[in-house]
Order: C-alpha cells, then structure tokens, then sequence
C-alpha cells in the first residue's frame, strides 16, 4: 500500500495589471529637464564612443556603463509617456536644432597665483588700456608692457587685433 498522498497545485495567483502611467501637464520647467534628460542620454553615448578603451580597461566598467545607459534610456522612455501628446510633438520638432553641452559654471580651483576675471570685465579693462594706449608715443605696441600683458592674457583683443600689432598713430 502505498502512502502518497494527492498533492493540490497552489493557487496561481493572478499577476496584478500594470499600473497605467498618467499623462502630467508639462511647463516650460519640465520640458527643460526633459532635455537635460536627453542630453545625458547623449554624452553616456558619446562617451561609450570616445572612451571605450578606458572603460573596457576597468573590471566590469565596460558592462556598468552599458547597463547605465540601458537603465536611462528605459527610464526615459517611460517618463516620455507621462508627457501629453502635442507637448511630444513640439518637443520632437525642437530637437534637431538643439545642442546641449556639458560645462563647468566655476572652476574647481584656481592656483594662489591665478585670477578669474569675468569677460565683461575683461571688455572693461581692454577698453581702459586702449584709452591709455592712446597716450604712448610709440608707433607700435609690439615692445609694450601693458601690450604682453594682454597678449599673454588674450590671443586677439576684442577688435580682432593682436595688442602686439595695434599701430597707436592709426587708431
């Protein structure tokens, strides 16, 4: 005789349905971060492009940054479905004349012997030193202090002129 005894299968328990995304109304805001969205997009790209080696040259770096840039696109697309129809239109119509870079708003660090200047300051004091300029009596500035100060500082002044080059009597 045998013992078995009849096994019932567990229940299978349905699977819950998939939560439907909802379509939020866009502002000017989150459209702007939409395309930092696609801007990171773009530069996880460019990077997989331009620094392969490097990233194949560290353990698993190579398979990280392609799951990275899986991860994003996946969520990407999904946030995209959150965006009312004609808002995608609009936005599919702007890409192709956009261009996002990525760049430093202040340095990190400067050394003790560098100054940052801003480039509208920079314009006034280009201004003042040709004003001063206009007072030397040289015929050229090519043998100036001042002059390779700002050629040090500057390869073309704001005039499109080398400050070696300025000839002071033609000004």
């Amino acid at each position: 005789m045998s013992n078995e005894t009849t096994k019932t299968p567990a229940p299978v328990e349905a699977k819950p349905a998939k939560k439907k995304v909802p379509v939020i109304r866009c502002n000017r805001d989150d459209i702007n971060r939409l395309f930092g969205l696609f801007a990171a997009q773009a530069e996880f790209e460019k990077c997989a492009n331009q620094m392969e080696h490097r990233f194949r040259a560290v353990p698993g770096g190579w398979r990280d940054l392609k799951m990275l840039i899986s991860v994003l696109d996946s969520l990407v697309e999904r946030v995209l479905m959150t965006v009312p129809v004609d808002k995608l239109a609009g936005i599919r119509r702007m890409i192709p004349g956009m261009l996002y870079k990525t760049y430093y708003a202040r340095p990190a660090s400067v050394e003790k012997d560098q100054t940052l200047i801003l480039n509208e300051q920079l314009d006034v004091l280009c201004d003042y030193a040709h004003e001063q300029c206009k007072l030397c009596d040289r015929k050229s500035c090519g043998g100036c202090k001042l002059g390779k100060v700002f050629d040090s500082i500057l390869t073309y002044d704001r005039d499109g002129r080398t400050w070696a080059t300025i000839d002071i009597e033609g000004q």
